[in-house]
C-alpha cells in the first residue's frame, strides 16, 4: 500500500460525508471521550465466553481494577484459579476496554461531525465504519503481528476445559467407588482389587481413542464415567457369589468355577444385551453418535470380560482374606 492505511480511511469518510451533506474537517476528530464505564467487560464477564465463572462480589472488583488497568491486582485477586486461565481473562478484558474506549470515540466524533442532525440508519452506519477504520490501530505493514482469535481460540480453551473436568470426575468418581467398596467389604485390599478391572477397562478406552484419532468431546468424554459405572456392577456381583460360594466350604477353584457358572453367565448375557442396544447406534449418520455408540459397546465387552478374567486371576493368585470372612 503505497497511500497510509490513516489516510485512505479519512478519504472514504469525507466521501460518505460529502454525500450526506456535511464537511468534514480534522479538527473535529479531536475529541475527548468520556470515562469508561466497564460495560463490555461486566458483559463479557457475565457471557459464556469467559475463560473463569465468577461469584458477583469477585465480577465488580475484576470491573473496578480493569477500568484502573490494574492487571496485577485482578491477578492476585483471582491467585486461587489457574494462572493460565487468569492470562487469558485478562487479554480478553483489555480487548474489551479497547472496544469501549473505541466506541465511546467513535460516538463522540459522530456526534462532532453531525452536530446533531439526524441521518439514515445506513448513513450512520457508513459513517461510523469510517470512523472505525480512522480510529482502529493497524499494524505496520514491515513488521506484522499474528494473533489467534475466533473459534479456534474458544476451542482450544474448551479442549482444556474438557480435559481438566475429565481428569477432575475420573479422580473423584474413583475415589468414592473405592470408599464404597472398602465399606462393603470391609478390607483394603478388596477396594483395590475391584478397581483393577475398572481402571483396565478405561485405559483400555482412551488407548482405543488415541489409536482411532478419535476427539474428547461433550460425548466420549462420559464413557470413562460409563465403564466405572458398568465395571463396578460386574466386580460386586463376582466378588460377592465368589465370597458366597467359598465360605460354603468349596475350594477355590471349585468357587470360581461355580461362580462362572452362574454369575458369570448373568454377567455376559447383560454385557452382550447392552452392547448390542448401543451397536445400533453405529447405522447413524452423526459421527459423534457412532463414536459414542462403538466405545461404549467396546467399554461394555472390556469391563464384563475383565471382571471375569482379570478379576478371578487375582483372587486365586493372591487369596485374599476377605473372602473368607462373612
Amino acid at each position: 500500500l503505497r497511500t497510509p492505511p490513516r489516510d485512505i480511511a479519512w478519504e472514504m469518510l469525507e466521501e460518505d460525508a460529502k454525500r450526506c451533506g456535511i464537511e468534514v474537517k480534522k479538527e473535529m476528530l479531536q475529541v475527548e471521550p468520556p470515562p469508561l464505564t466497564g460495560r463490555e467487560v461486566k458483559k463479557y464477564l457475565e457471557s459464556s465466553e469467559a475463560m473463569i465463572e465468577l461469584p458477583p462480589y469477585l465480577k465488580n472488583k475484576v470491573i473496578k481494577l480493569s477500568l484502573r488497568r490494574d492487571f496485577e491486582g485482578i491477578k492476585k485477586l483471582l491467585s486461587g484459579y489457574p494462572p493460565e486461565d487468569v492470562e487469558y481473562l485478562i487479554e480478553d478484558i483489555e480487548v474489551r476496554l479497547e472496544d469501549e474506549e473505541r466506541e465511546n470515540r467513535i460516538d463522540a466524533m459522530y456526534a462532532n461531525i453531525t452536530g446533531g442532525r439526524k441521518l439514515s440508519f445506513e448513513d450512520e452506519k457508513r459513517i461510523k465504519g469510517d470512523l472505525y477504520y480512522f480510529t482502529v490501530k493497524l499494524p505496520s505493514i514491515s513488521s506484522p503481528q499474528v494473533i489467534q482469535t475466533g473459534s479456534p481460540r474458544i476451542q482450544v480453551r474448551l479442549d482444556r476445559k474438557l480435559l481438566k473436568n475429565q481428569i477432575q470426575s475420573l479422580v473423584i468418581a474413583l475415589f468414592l467407588v473405592f470408599l464404597m467398596i472398602l465399606w462393603q467389604l470391609r478390607s483394603l485390599q478388596g477396594s483395590l482389587f475391584s478397581l483393577i478391572p475398572i481402571v483396565f477397562t478405561i485405559l483400555l478406552n482412551f488407548g482405543l481413542m488415541a489409536y482411532l484419532k478419535i476427539p474428547l468431546d461433550n460425548a466420549t468424554m462420559m464413557i470413562a464415567s460409563l465403564a466405572i459405572g458398568m465395571g463396578i456392577d460386574y466386580a460386586i456381583h463376582f466378588t460377592h457369589r465368589f465370597r458366597e460360594e467359598h465360605l460354603r466350604g468349596k475350594s477355590l477353584k471349585e468357587s470360581l468355577k461355580r461362580t462362572l457358572e452362574t454369575t458369570g453367565v448373568a454377567i455376559m448375557v447383560n454385557a452382550i444385551s447392552v452392547t448390542m442396544g448401543f451397536l445400533a447406534l453405529l447405522g447413524g449418520s452423526l459421527i459423534p453418535l457412532v463414536r459414542f455408540g462403538m466405545l461404549v459397546s467396546f467399554t461394555m465387552l472390556v469391563s464384563s470380560l475383565s471382571a471375569l478374567m482379570l478379576l478371578p486371576a487375582l483372587l486365586l493368585y493372591y487369596k485374599p482374606s476377605y473372602i473368607e470372612r462373612r
